[in-house]
């Protein structure tokens, strides 16, 4: 449904540690032309200053930006509810980041250099429409999308083109990825819904929800020494923390990351239940 947080994985991956950083959320077909125009008016200040635009032209443009945002923002919230068919085109915000997921006409992939990059701006644009389609032919154009379908994403800017993912790579010395780039091979996701937080609901514990455990009579925080991927060299264990008057940094409670624990849930953690 519109405005509906989703998960996107590539089937071949496995689930991210992190799971705030692959929930997306399902936007309406934004309109941009006056923002598209107010950047550029900006950029043409910044780059030529004997360009003869007034304060007035400037001050114009923006009041027209701002108001084709507002137009977007009570858009959205009409069409919240609904629900989303194959063959729609719409824009998916990265809830991390709060950015747009865009598509590059200009620069190729790092990883497959056949493909255009994907990146993520804070702005509409129509590098930033695609449209959603099914992954097998069982289902067609106009049917309602459902969760754990299989789908492919095409570029409204570049029509035949489709998010592909790249080989896994190293992408650090911990960390193993794969790119998400834009070419004519697809790839295919799986649609899963995530729990989206609710100012009323922020007391409740969630897939995903980091806390610290105090035990109250020894003082102590359990912690977990470390890095991912390397060798457990410390057990889990208790790190005492004892309540000093004279020290008032104790009497705040632990700011250090190995005190911190995600709470998963059994069966999976990309939903946030």
């Amino acid at each position: 449904m519109i405005s509906n947080d989703w998960v996107l994985t590539v089937l071949r991956n496995s689930v991210p540690l992190l799971i705030r950083v692959v929930v997306f959320q399902v936007c309406i077909q934004n309109r941009y032309k006056l923002n598209k125009k107010y950047r550029k008016l900006l950029n043409s200040l910044q780059t030529d200053s004997t360009d003869c635009v007034t304060k007035g032209n400037i001050a114009q443009t923006k009041l027209a930006a701002e108001a084709e945002n507002k137009d977007n923002e009570a858009e959205q919230k009409r069409q919240h509810g609904k629900r989303v068919r194959y063959g729609e085109v719409f824009q998916l915000r990265h809830m991390f980041t709060n950015k747009f997921v865009h598509m590059s006409t200009t620069q190729t992939s790092q990883q497959d250099k056949n493909n255009m990059k994907v990146s993520l701006h804070d702005f509409n644009a129509k590098n930033a429409q695609f449209r959603i389609l099914p992954r097998y032919k069982v289902k067609s154009e106009g049917e309602i999308v459902q969760l754990f379908d299989q789908i492919v994403f095409e570029s409204m800017k570049s029509p035949g083109h489709y998010f592909h993912t790249s080989e896994s790579y190293q992408i650090d010395h911990f960390t193993f990825g794969s790119e998400l780039n834009l070419g004519v091979e697809r790839s295919s996701y799986t649609l899963i819904g995530s729990y989206r937080e609710i100012p009323e609901q922020e007391r409740f514990v969630r897939g995903g929800s980091v806390l610290r455990l105090f035990h109250k009579e020894l003082e102590a925080y359990l912690v977990a020494e470390g890095l991912f991927d390397d060798c457990v060299t410390e057990d889990v264990h208790f790190r005492i923390r004892v309540i000093d008057q004279h020290r008032p940094k104790s009497l705040s409670p632990s700011s250090s990351g190995i005190t911190y624990w995600q709470i998963e849930a059994e069966h999976s953690i990309l939903d946030g239940e």
